[in-house]
């Protein structure tokens, strides 16, 4: 008896210090964002992902360059020679590169046909070789459009797709920050839901300078934006919690009135509806 009595208080303690200890246990809190989530779970996808990229998973601000004009050696040398000198410059910065490659089935049957003529190059292999690593996914796939690319429209409400425009930037969760367009000799920045446009860039010699140059022009300002809106909303867990006090909050509302109708809120401002822009104002122009 003596040493069951034991046995049981033996149990009670090890029960005791093992539900403290899961209660104490801190949450997780460093949920990924949608962008490098989507990075990180496709490392073996070799079908979505080019290659094993080195790149900050935790920048405020990523840079879409789609590749076109690739389907031969020397178009891809010329469309990529400049890009890990460009990533090497944006590391410090805290904003990242994204290369884009619309791979499809066909081009995978073409190369395969072809290739015996030597008259096609091996897409993902030359991109798995180049020197700048940063990630290079294959738009071709549905979660990289959706991740990437959703909801991105012009001024004017119609989409955007994936290969236009071919440079834009991106904050973590997707969300369109600003599309670069090559006008002529000059680029011009045009930040979501704005007619306007800004000059970044002036007197563009070669394709490369453009894309290269509009990067780092531009990404003090954008990676600003992106912290300031990131301030404004919640992450990732804080929009599980959010939902959950939405929930209790309107069954406890119904629950503590039955019956008598609810006074509406007043009026708040719309928080989607853009501020002038004071800075540089004479410097945008209508498009």
């Amino acid at each position: 008896m003596h040493h069951c009595l034991r046995l049981c208080t033996l149990l009670t303690i090890a029960l005791l210090t093992l539900g403290g200890q899961a209660t104490s246990a801190p949450k997780a809190t460093n949920k990924q964002q949608p962008v490098p989530a989507l990075i990180e779970a496709n490392r073996n996808n070799k079908a979505l992902l080019f290659n094993a990229p080195v790149y900050n998973n935790k920048a405020k601000v990523y840079y879409l360059y789609l590749l076109n004009n690739i389907y031969s050696s020397a178009n891809f040398t010329q469309a990529t020679d400049f890009l890990a000198e460009l990533h090497n410059k944006m590391q410090p910065t805290g904003a990242e590169l994204i290369l884009c490659v619309n791979y499809t089935a066909k081009d995978a049957a073409q190369y395969a046909k072809s290739k015996r003529l030597g008259g096609a190059i091996n897409i993902p292999r030359r991109c798995a070789q180049l020197a700048a690593k940063c990630p290079i996914v294959n738009t071709d796939k549905a979660s990289v459009r959706d991740t990437l690319f959703k909801n991105h429209i012009s001024p004017y409400g119609s989409p955007y797709t994936h290969s236009y425009p071919i440079l834009r930037a991106i904050d973590p969760r997707g969300k369109a920050l600003a599309y670069f367009m090559l006008c002529g000799k000059s680029v011009r920045m045009l930040l979501p839901h704005s007619r306007f446009s800004k000059l970044v860039v002036r007197n563009v010699q070669r394709e490369s300078e453009w894309v290269a140059d509009t990067i780092l022009a531009t990404h003090s300002y954008l990676l600003r934006i992106a912290e300031e809106a990131e301030t404004e909303q919640p992450g990732p867990e804080d929009d599980e919690q959010a939902t959950a006090r939405t929930s209790i909050k309107k069954k406890g509302g119904r629950k503590s009135s039955p019956g008598k109708k609810q006074t509406p809120p007043a009026d708040e401002p719309d928080a989607d509806t853009p501020e002038e822009d004071e800075d540089d104002e004479e410097e945008w122009d209508e498009i």
